[in-house]
C-alpha cells in the first residue's frame, strides 16, 4: 500500500483527455524518447460515445521536463 502511494506521489500527469489517436500519439512520443510511462483509462459510461473513457498518462517526476 505505502509502495504504491510513494509510486502515485513520484509522478507526473503529461496527459488527460478522450481522444484515443491523442493519447496514443503521446505514448509514441514519450517511447520514442525512451522516456518510461505509465497509464490508464477509466470508463466514464454515459451516452455521449467519444466520451466513454478518460485516457491519462504518466511520467516520473524526475523526467517530466524531458516529457
Amino acid at each position: 500500500m505505502i509502495i504504491r502511494l510513494i509510486m502515485r506521489l513520484n509522478r507526473r500527469e503529461v496527459y488527460m483527455g478522450y481522444s484515443l489517436q491523442e493519447f496514443n500519439k503521446v505514448l509514441d512520443i514519450l517511447a520514442a524518447n525512451k522516456i518510461k510511462y505509465f497509464y490508464r483509462k477509466v470508463g466514464m459510461g454515459g451516452v455521449i460515445p467519444e466520451r466513454a473513457v478518460m485516457y491519462y498518462a504518466y511520467v516520473r517526476k524526475k523526467d517530466a521536463e524531458k516529457a
